[in-house]
């Protein structure tokens, strides 16, 4: 989970105690291991990972039997190529897995409730060029 989102947990006195596992992006991580982990703790997962990620953890839950008992919130953040859908299957050996692992997911998904915003999508697409070398499609939205 983010570090914000873990600090307004553990600060709500009628929340449970969380179990944080850190998450780090390289080639070396492993989802068995990251859910055994955070499976000794908890049976709820709230997870802010791109989809390739998601599809990855689900799947190795699947694997491991975390099906009816436990349940996956994922936060879709954007719609936008680099971080991919969550609602997508591939068509490939993982789907029969991952179908019966969504009958437990939760996806929230942002929405852009302003609809004049022009100048700030534009903004945001001038950041994502200079900061980060990052070229919006034509039909993504910033």
């Amino acid at each position: 989970m983010a570090p914000a989102m873990i600090e307004d947990f553990k600060n709500d006195p009628d929340f449970p105690p969380l179990y944080p596992v850190k998450f780090e992006r390289n080639k070396y991580w492993n989802a068995k291991d990251l859910l055994q982990d955070a499976s000794a703790h908890a049976r709820v997962f709230l997870m802010c990972v791109n989809a390739d990620e998601m599809r990855t953890i689900l799947y190795q839950a699947g694997m491991m039997g975390f099906g009816g008992e436990y349940v996956y919130i994922a936060i879709q953040l954007a719609t936008i190529s680099w971080w991919g859908t969550y609602r997508k299957f591939l068509n490939d050996m993982m789907d029969q897995t991952l179908k019966k692992v969504y009958e437990n997911v939760l996806i929230l998904e942002l929405i852009n409730p302003v609809e004049d915003n022009g100048p700030f999508q534009d903004e945001i697409r001038d950041l994502a060029l200079n900061e980060f070398d990052y070229t919006f499609a034509e039909n993504e939205t910033a």
